[in-house]
């Protein structure tokens, strides 16, 4: 959705209207990256880098900075090179 033009997963904006509609997905996204690191813990094997990445890129930017669409597209063909690839 974010890719398609909505703004909000990255919360790169302080509008609320598009931090509110973006929490599902914000807290899915979480939550499923905490499960992985969790599991990653376990099988002694090191934490989910995706998941530390995404975390780290949500926050205020600069003016100058790409658009979270463009961000989104990005982020999209990153996961879609590392399918398949052991973590």
């Amino acid at each position: 959705r974010t890719a398609a033009g909505q703004w909000g997963l990255f919360g790169h904006t302080k509008d609320r209207a598009h931090a509110a509609k973006a929490a599902p997905t914000v807290l899915e996204l979480t939550e499923l990256g905490e499960t992985a690191d969790q599991l990653r813990e376990q099988l002694s094997m090191p934490p989910f880098a995706l998941h530390a990445d995404f975390v780290a890129s949500r926050g205020p930017v600069s003016a100058h900075a790409v658009g979270e669409p463009k961000q989104a597209q990005a982020w999209l063909a990153r996961l879609e090179s590392q399918e398949g690839k052991p973590a």
